[in-house]
């Protein structure tokens, strides 16, 4: 298994909620204008409450934190770097802002040296977790 580690200091957590079962068309098309949901379309009431739950929102955890990130063995290389970086991707869902204003890590680790000379470069931050110190939470 191959694994990487991103440091932030904004930690967010990336979550879907459930939209209510008894909501009317229209409300569901109130909800759908204010969450940024496609309706140009006219979907019915079913479609477009799966498209409000495929909603991902994001909210404030308290940081600094490490964000783990575990790969199946054999996957390849790029394919573990785009699932990091790709917009939405990992790192997009574990830090701040919106999607495409994410920003980078403070560092990145992994126990693939090529893995992490890669995403280090694409993020312009530098490759290795820091040292601990006494009394470090990371």
């Amino acid at each position: 298994m191959v694994f990487v580690l991103l440091g932030t200091d904004r930690p967010v957590e990336s979550y879907r909620t459930e939209v209510a079962p008894d909501l009317s068309a229209k409300q569901l098309h109130a909800l759908a204008a204010e969450a940024g949901v496609e309706v140009g379309d006219r979907p019915g009431a079913e479609l477009l409450r799966a498209r409000l739950e495929g909603v991902t929102r994001k909210r404030d955890l308290a940081g600094p934190s490490v964000v783990t990130v575990n790969f199946p063995d054999g996957m390849p290389l790029m394919e573990c770097a785009n699932t990091v970086t790709l917009p939405q991707g990992v790192w997009d869902s574990h830090s701040p802002g919106a999607f495409a204003d994410s920003g980078s890590p403070l560092w990145v680790g992994s126990d693939s040296p090529a893995l992490q000379a890669l995403l280090a470069e694409h993020y312009g931050c530098p490759a290795g977790a820091p040292a601990k110190s006494k009394g470090d939470k990371l």
